[in-house]
Formats: structure tokens, C-alpha cells, sequence
């Protein structure tokens, strides 16, 4: 599970993997494209995306804050440098 600040005019390109992936909207708005299907999500919204199904997110002038989880657990997020804990730009 991560909470993500996506900033402001962000395009996240698409791609794909192996995990099942579900998510809410935490601040902000973030369209969410998944299988070539746009939905704009608000706070509280949700979405959920099928393993290996190609998906892309996009932001406004505002960014987003985004809860994901995925099952099984992204052993490709281990190699990742983590960053010092510092207050969220939620709520």
C-alpha cells in the first residue's frame, strides 16, 4: 500500500503489471485511463485495474493525492530508495 502525491500537470504513462491494483482519491482529481476507458475521479472515488491491463493517470493544476494497493505486493517497489518521512500535502 502507498499514499502518493502526484503533482500538479502530472501525465503517468501508461503501462502495466503483473499486480491487481485498487486505489481512492485522497485530494485533488486524477483522470484515470485504464483499458483505453478515461474516468475523471474526486475525493472518496475509487478505481481498480486488473492485472496486466494497460492504465495511465493525468492531473490538473491542483495534483492529486492517490491511496494504492496491490496484491500481490510490488516486489519491484523493494529496490526503490526510500525517501524521509516529511508531512503529506493531505488534508
Amino acid at each position: 500500500m502507498a499514499v502518493v502525491d502526484v503533482d500538479a500537470d502530472m501525465q503517468v504513462p501508461e503501462h502495466s503489471h503483473d499486480n491487481e491494483q485498487l486505489g481512492f482519491v485522497l485530494r485533488g482529481e486524477i483522470t484515470m485511463t485504464i483499458a483505453g476507458e478515461a474516468r475523471t475521479l474526486a475525493v472518496g472515488e475509487t478505481y481498480s485495474i486488473p492485472s496486466n491491463t494497460p492504465h495511465s493517470a493525468a492531473t490538473g493544476p491542483d495534483g492529486a493525492t492517490v491511496v494504492d494497493i496491490f496484491a500481490p505486493v510490488r516486489s519491484d517497489w523493494e529496490q526503490v530508495e526510500r525517501l524521509s518521512p516529511e508531512p503529506g500535502l493531505w488534508p
